[in-house]
């Protein structure tokens, strides 16, 4: 396992630690789930990933989340960006280029404001189908 393959492995074991409830269900989380999916250019920046069961994250795929929903995972992640920073350090990795898996606030709230946009009004219960 390279270094990258090694944090990146690490900051999912944070996730799963910090996050004690599925962000979908409250279940115990086993996986890890992408907000916004990789099919639809999602990255694996922190800001993206949430805590789930593997039932909520097999029914929900690829699907993305209707705005509030997305809007309330990503201000999740974002409050918890501390927690994970230090849980990973702890790990022994101290010297981080943290650039590669977090985000600028403002690009967040920039990511915030698109999703906003782009969901308007095709929104047809918890999880949409994008086209």
């Amino acid at each position: 396992m390279n270094l990258r393959e090694d944090i990146e492995s690490c900051i999912k074991r944070a996730i799963l630690h910090i996050h004690v409830e599925c962000f979908y269900c409250g279940a115990t989380p086993t996986t890890i789930d992408h907000i916004h999916p990789v099919k639809y250019m999602g990255t694996n920046h922190l800001f993206n990933l949430v805590a789930a069961c593997q039932l909520c994250n097999t029914n929900k795929g690829c699907l993305l989340l209707e705005d509030h929903h997305a809007t309330q995972a990503f201000e999740y992640t974002n409050s918890l960006e501390h927690k994970v920073k230090e849980f990973v350090m702890s790990e022994g990795h101290k010297h981080i280029r943290w650039g590669d898996y977090l985000l600028p606030q403002q690009q967040k709230i920039q990511i915030i404001q698109w999703w906003q946009g782009f969901t308007s009004g095709i929104t047809t219960g918890r999880f949409i189908y994008i086209r």
